[in-house]
């Protein structure tokens, strides 16, 4: 695993922005430290773009906002604040 990592961040170092879809679950919070911790070896900054939580397509297609725009914003100066020890620019979209 340490070695794919490895390989990863020396095939990214001309990568600027690192952009993480976060719904908010477990998955993409370990996605999102994922891309800081490649962030912090290409000098890149991450920006996070919320997605909804969809079990397939069509859901997609008919998808309402269910989350309330200020509890995501909130969310996302959260994981920032959260992160500011990582030494990464970290933002959303």
């Amino acid at each position: 695993m340490i070695k794919k990592t490895s390989i990863l961040c020396e095939n990214s170092k001309n990568m600027q922005t690192i952009l993480v879809p976060i719904d908010f679950s477990e998955d993409s919070l370990n996605a999102l430290h994922m891309a800081i911790n490649v962030a912090k070896a290409s000098q890149a900054e991450v920006k996070m773009i919320h997605v909804n939580k969809t079990r397939m397509f069509l859901s997609f297609v008919r998808a309402k906002p269910t989350e309330n725009p200020e509890d995501i914003k909130r969310d996302f100066t959260d994981l920032i604040s959260h992160t500011a020890h990582e030494g990464v620019n970290l933002d959303y979209v």
